[in-house]
């Protein structure tokens, strides 16, 4: 394990790791459009939370944020714990599940040397390569309504990141109780796959709650947001909902 001068651990032998052990970030698009969109009584759910890196840069940036952050996989929910913890003790939680449509148990998949990689093997692990090493771990996977029940604040969530490696449209569809709440102020989500019905539903879903999704485009000078209908062959991965009406409000 590394240790930062902030106290964070990392395992810099895991993808996510050496990007933060160089860099203290990962991801720095990401979490500088939720940064500059953070509130001082923010409710931040962290879906796919990995170590905590995500949260880590969303402290920094509003100390006051109260952080729930969401991880299944064991050996990275107790190293999350750990580090926010050593953070914000009060304003932070971890919740070792998964989010779905549906609750249950799921096969998780993870390879060897970047378990931000892992995923459910019910969507088909069967792209991994041979020369990938990969192990299983069954989870807990739960609905977002469900979640909220075991939040201490028992509040939807104002920004949200969404990093679950294809099982992104599953999450959206289980926090749609959230989008109609209309508390969530905008919502970053992955998605690699390109323009495909799961990206179709997805905006669809958001669109019809009130947001409006962007592209993140990422180059050496700036980080940019592109509509979605002309960022599609742009190989753009990471997207931001922006619920419309809450922007307009809080201008």
């Amino acid at each position: 394990m590394h240790w930062n001068d902030e106290d964070i651990a990392i395992d810099a032998s895991d993808l996510v790791g050496r990007h933060f052990c160089m860099l203290q970030s990962f991801d720095p698009e990401v979490s500088e459009i939720l940064s500059r969109s953070t509130r001082e009584d923010d409710v931040f759910w962290d879906i796919g939370a990995n170590a905590g890196t995500t949260s880590y840069q969303m402290l920094r940036s509003n100390p006051r944020l109260h952080v729930v952050a969401i991880e299944p996989q064991s050996a990275l929910a107790d190293v999350l714990g750990k580090n926010l913890r050593r953070l914000a003790k009060s304003q932070t939680e971890v919740h070792r599940v998964g989010i779905s449509d549906q609750g249950g148990k799921l096969s998780l998949m993870i390879p060897k040397g970047n378990r931000g990689r892992a995923r459910f093997d019910c969507q088909g692990v069967k792209e991994r390569s041979g020369a990938d090493e990969w192990s299983a771990e069954v989870v807990e996977v739960i609905t977002a309504s469900e979640l909220l029940k075991r939040t201490k604040l028992k509040k939807w969530p104002s920004l949200i990141k969404i990093d679950v490696e294809g099982h992104e449209p599953q999450v959206i569809r289980s926090l749609i109780p959230a989008f109609a709440s209309k508390i969530p102020r905008l919502v970053v989500f992955e998605h690699t796959k390109g323009w495909n019905s799961d990206f179709e539903e997805m905006r669809v879903v958001l669109k019809s709650h009130g947001y409006q999704t962007f592209g993140i485009l990422k180059t050496p000078w700036r980080t940019r947001l592109v509509e979605s209908e002309s960022s599609s062959h742009l190989g753009i991965t990471d997207f931001v909902a922006i619920n419309v009406n809450a922007q307009q409000n809080h201008t």
